[in-house]
């Protein structure tokens, strides 16, 4: 999913990064006055890369990848 591509692709850039290369975002959200979490949002189509990437980006938890699933599918339901 999209999701998954965007948060890959921002574990591999880090934070110090020579050339922005993020899948999906062709700028850097900072240069547009924006923060990551206002690009990545969780709704009924979420899957598990963007449940992933708001549980380790706001709770510090690196989810396992049946949790991820597990987790994404009652997100889903919820929203």
């Amino acid at each position: 999913s999209h999701q998954d591509a965007i948060k890959k692709g921002l574990e591999a850039i880090g934070p110090d990064y020579d050339v922005w290369d993020v899948p999906y975002l062709p700028v850097d959200p900072k240069h547009l006055g924006r923060s990551y979490e206002a690009v990545i949002r969780v709704n009924s189509q979420s899957g598990k890369g963007g449940v992933a990437y708001i549980m380790k980006a706001e709770h510090g938890l690196d989810l396992p990848r049946r949790l991820q699933i597990e987790l994404s599918k009652t997100v889903q339901t919820i929203t």
